[in-house]
């Protein structure tokens, strides 16, 4: 095609251009810690810890990693895994690689786009300047720095990859069909690339399932020139055929009932459908001006973003609305005057759809307009072409509004790369969030800065009392500080939490579980650490370190062959874990052990919750430490088994006349006295 005929020399040096430009501005990003989503999706993943490069592993990362349906990125950091671990530079280098590959593609298709719209239209053309300057904009705008530095947002960064790649080989493909209608081999090897990079695209991440929308857009914006449908056979059928895609993608992650999957969504969230529908409306305002202004201060990884509770409360809400639907109805109305430019606004707001609609997910996350900005940048661009109409002076004019944005990035790149310093920014920014302090008292903790992390960690509990994660934590510290009692009490105060007033952090409870068994382990309460250690594996049965300790407790009780199988079960989960291969070693050597007739007992009372003998213990331990409050708790629980429990009776009453409650303690003795008569 002789559009896209230029000096390979040019070639090359845009293409250096785009490099250095991207390396450059993202230099400062290669040591950055990992955070946030990093932990649960690559950290704390064992399925994506693949030790050898085998097709077992690869699937193995592909199916089982999380989060599910994510299945590119999950091998993408498996082979990050298998080359270097957990060393965080190879899994950054990868990133900033997909960036400059997207922003080289987004180069192509606007060209060819461009190219398009300039032989049916009498503005000005710049085949090489906009095409150039949109994919720079692009590769520099501070917003970007979430999908790219972000480590795990390598998904939303794959997504857009294939996604805006699947386009650029269907426009090939079309245009190669077109121009040489009775040579259908090439076209058919570019449509077979474009199928390819969809389903990558779907695989990577969920809001790629608007391309097949997008392909129809753009199809009948510049291939069909917007004749009507009815007239037209062949785009109906391409109508179908992609309305058949998309209806096959909704299934797949929606289910055969979407509408029910939907509405499940909002079972773990504080705010309702029409609230989410309203608040978004000034969410993709807000990304409209991020998109103008990205002044680093504006951006951070959680934004504390107020919900609308009516289309008047705030304001804004309907004037986002208006303005929402004011633009998309310009860029319908304008769509045969400028298609291009009707075009890059429908783009925009589409490609915000899936996240930005009915689905009961996060309000707002700044990685979403990474696709979205694509056509954005176009728009940006060919604005200023038609308003100044001197090439110089609008060069001029985008290359220093690429500097100014590019310093912006290196700055907003530069908080990402220290763990405290990055988590500080958040908290700042968004006091009232509860996940960047949880993350920053984590940090703290880490760094062996206690007090300010129990000082956060407190922080957390004033703005929500049942956020399980901030008692576990809290636990965690009292209990590395060998202060059993403390320890204890603020697990025992998660474990008491409705798990319905905290669903979003339900395996949190099982952590708490485990951790709770480990302090009464060390306290040689072996069986009550065996209970806890097998209610947390009924929350979270992939835990390797839960698995090995549950193990050595069992070693504890003798039960050599039960104690094995959970540090085959460690060792499965987790390769390199040390402890469970050490101990599984330990009796592979002495397989006497295996078949001592100690192993066939069975203590069924540990197994589950109506324990009475667990509750008696507790309580026991707490009369000990002289928490009443908590002692005659668990002599309730005792009593709610076994009314007729004497020795729960007494201790209640007790502990009652101990706090003071001497009407409650007198009931208790009475019970007691009655029961005692009636024997």
């Amino acid at each position: 095609m002789n559009h896209s005929a230029f000096s390979l020399k040019y070639l090359i040096a845009i293409l250096s251009v785009f490099a250095a430009l991207t390396l450059g501005i993202y230099s400062n990003t290669f040591t950055s810690p990992f955070i946030f989503d990093d932990l649960p999706y690559i950290l704390n993943d064992p399925h994506i810890r693949m030790t050898e490069l085998t097709w077992n592993n690869i699937e193995k990362a592909a199916l089982e990693g999380s989060p599910r349906h994510r299945l590119l990125p999950n091998v993408s950091f498996a082979v990050n895994y298998y080359f270097g671990r957990y060393h965080v530079t190879g899994y950054h280098v990868i990133n900033v690689m997909i960036h400059i590959f997207t922003g080289i593609i987004l180069f192509a298709f606007i060209k060819f786009t461009v190219y398009l719209e300039s032989r049916r239209s009498e503005k000005p053309d710049y085949p090489l300047l906009i095409p150039f300057f949109t994919a720079m904009i692009w590769l520099a705008h501070p917003v970007n720095t979430q999908t790219v530095t972000y480590t795990c947002q390598r998904m939303a960064g794959m997504a857009a990859m294939f996604y805006i790649l699947s386009m650029l080989f269907y426009v090939y493909a079309r245009s190669s069909i077109r121009s040489e209608p009775r040579c259908y081999a090439k076209g058919f090897v570019l449509f077979i690339g474009c199928i390819i990079s969809g389903v990558c695209a779907v695989g990577s991440k969920e809001n790629a399932g608007a391309l097949p929308l997008f392909i129809l857009l753009y199809e009948w914006f510049f291939f069909q020139d917007l004749k009507s449908i009815r007239t037209n056979k062949k785009f109906f059928l391409i109508i179908c055929g992609l309305s058949l895609l998309f209806g096959i993608i909704a299934i797949i992650y929606l289910g055969e009932n979407p509408v029910t999957r939907i509405l499940k969504s909002y079972t773990i969230r504080d705010f309702t459908l029409p609230q989410r529908l309203m608040t978004e409306s000034r969410v993709v305002v807000y990304y409209i001006s991020l998109f103008f202004f990205p002044f680093p201060a504006r951006l951070t990884l959680e934004h504390d973003y107020p919900l609308s509770l009516s289309f008047i409360d705030p304001i804004t809400t309907v004037i986002s609305i208006i303005t929402i639907i004011a633009l998309i109805g310009m860029a319908v109305g304008r769509a045969r005057r400028d298609r291009l430019g009707s075009f890059c606004i429908l783009w925009f707001f589409g490609n915000l759809l899936i996240e930005s609609s009915v689905i009961g997910i996060e309000i707002i996350f700044e990685h979403r307009t990474y696709l979205p900005f694509m056509m954005a940048s176009l728009l940006l661009v060919i604005l200023i072409t038609r308003i100044i109409k001197h090439k110089k002076l609008m060069a001029g004019l985008l290359g220093c509004a690429l500097i100014l944005i590019s310093i912006w990035t290196y700055q907003r790149n530069d908080v990402f790369g220290n763990g405290v310093k990055f988590l500080n920014d958040c908290v700042i920014k968004s006091p009232n969030k509860i996940r960047p302090r949880n993350n920053l008292a984590t940090t703290l903790q880490l760094n062996g800065k206690t007090p300010e992390a129990i000082r956060n960690f407190l922080k957390i509990l004033a703005i929500d009392p049942n956020y399980v994660t901030a008692y576990n934590n809290l636990g965690n510290i009292y209990a590395a500080q060998n202060k059993a009692d403390k320890a204890l009490d603020y697990y025992i105060s998660a474990l008491e939490i409705d798990p319905a007033l905290d669903p979003y952090h339900v395996k949190d409870f099982a952590s708490v579980h485990f951790n709770l068994g480990s302090v009464l382990m060390h306290h040689r309460m072996t069986n009550e650490a065996i209970f806890h250690f097998r209610q947390g594996m009924k929350i979270n049965p992939n835990n390797a370190k839960a698995h090995s300790l549950l193990g050595k407790a069992l070693m504890q009780q003798k039960q050599f062959r039960q104690a094995a199988i959970q540090f085959e079960k460690a060792v499965q989960l987790d390769p390199e874990s040390r402890d469970a291969k050490e101990n599984l070693q330990y009796l592979k050597n002495n397989p006497h052990k295996l078949f001592d007739a100690n192993d066939t007992t069975r203590v069924k009372s540990i197994l589950y919750p109506d324990n009475e003998q667990f509750h008696l213990k507790l309580a026991a331990f707490y009369q000990k430490q002289n928490k009443f409050n908590r002692a005659a708790i668990q002599y309730k629980k005792v009593l709610l088994i076994d009314p007729s429990n004497t020795h729960a009776l007494y201790n209640l009453g007790a502990c009652f006349a101990l706090l003071g409650q001497h009407e409650k303690s007198l009931k208790t003795f009475n019970r007691l006295k009655m029961l005692k008569n009636k024997r």
